[in-house]
Protein backbone atom coordinates (compact mmCIF):
# COMPACT_ATOMS: atom_id res chain seq x y z
CA UNK A 1 0.00 0.00 0.00
CA UNK A 2 2.80 2.43 0.88
CA UNK A 3 4.51 1.79 -2.45
CA UNK A 4 1.30 2.57 -4.31
CA UNK A 5 0.91 5.88 -2.47
CA UNK A 6 4.57 6.76 -3.02
CA UNK A 7 4.22 5.98 -6.73
CA UNK A 8 1.18 8.24 -6.97
CA UNK A 9 3.01 11.05 -5.15
CA UNK A 10 6.01 10.67 -7.45
CA UNK A 11 3.77 10.64 -10.50
CA UNK A 12 2.02 13.83 -9.38
CA UNK A 13 5.30 15.49 -8.51
CA UNK A 14 6.73 14.52 -11.90
CA UNK A 15 3.69 15.91 -13.70
CA UNK A 16 4.03 19.17 -11.76
CA UNK A 17 7.72 19.45 -12.70
CA UNK A 18 6.94 18.69 -16.31
CA UNK A 19 4.22 21.34 -16.41
CA UNK A 20 6.39 23.91 -14.61
CA UNK A 21 9.22 23.20 -17.05
CA UNK A 22 6.90 23.88 -19.97
CA UNK A 23 5.62 27.09 -18.37
CA UNK A 24 9.08 28.53 -17.69
CA UNK A 25 10.59 27.07 -20.88
CA UNK A 26 13.05 24.86 -18.98
CA UNK A 27 13.79 21.73 -20.96
CA UNK A 28 15.76 20.29 -18.03
CA UNK A 29 12.90 20.66 -15.55
CA UNK A 30 10.42 19.28 -18.07
CA UNK A 31 12.69 16.28 -18.69
CA UNK A 32 13.13 15.64 -14.95
CA UNK A 33 9.36 15.60 -14.57
CA UNK A 34 8.87 13.20 -17.46
CA UNK A 35 11.55 10.85 -16.15
CA UNK A 36 10.11 10.94 -12.63
CA UNK A 37 6.68 10.05 -14.00
CA UNK A 38 8.09 7.21 -16.09
CA UNK A 39 9.96 5.85 -13.08
CA UNK A 40 6.72 5.79 -11.11
CA UNK A 41 4.98 3.92 -13.92
CA UNK A 42 7.76 1.32 -13.97
CA UNK A 43 7.62 0.90 -10.19
CA UNK A 44 3.85 0.48 -10.34
CA UNK A 45 4.14 -2.25 -12.98
CA UNK A 46 6.80 -3.97 -10.88
CA UNK A 47 4.47 -4.01 -7.88
CA UNK A 48 1.70 -5.50 -10.02
CA UNK A 49 4.04 -8.23 -11.26
CA UNK A 50 5.17 -9.06 -7.71
CA UNK A 51 1.55 -9.30 -6.54
CA UNK A 52 0.58 -11.60 -9.43
CA UNK A 53 3.64 -13.79 -8.83
CA UNK A 54 2.82 -14.08 -5.12
CA UNK A 55 -0.77 -15.04 -5.94
CA UNK A 56 0.34 -17.74 -8.38
CA UNK A 57 2.92 -19.10 -5.92
CA UNK A 58 0.28 -19.28 -3.18
CA UNK A 59 -2.11 -21.07 -5.52
CA UNK A 60 0.54 -23.65 -6.44
CA UNK A 61 1.55 -24.20 -2.82
CA UNK A 62 -2.08 -24.59 -1.77
CA UNK A 63 -2.59 -27.16 -4.53
CA UNK A 64 0.49 -29.14 -3.41
CA UNK A 65 -0.65 -28.98 0.21
CA UNK A 66 -4.12 -30.22 -0.70
CA UNK A 67 -2.74 -33.09 -2.79
CA UNK A 68 -0.52 -34.25 0.07
CA UNK A 69 -3.45 -34.23 2.43
CA UNK A 70 -5.39 -36.78 0.37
Amino acid sequence: MDNKINNQINQLSGKMKETAGKMVHSDQLELKGKLQGMGSDINEKGEEIKEKAAHKANTILDKIKNERGR
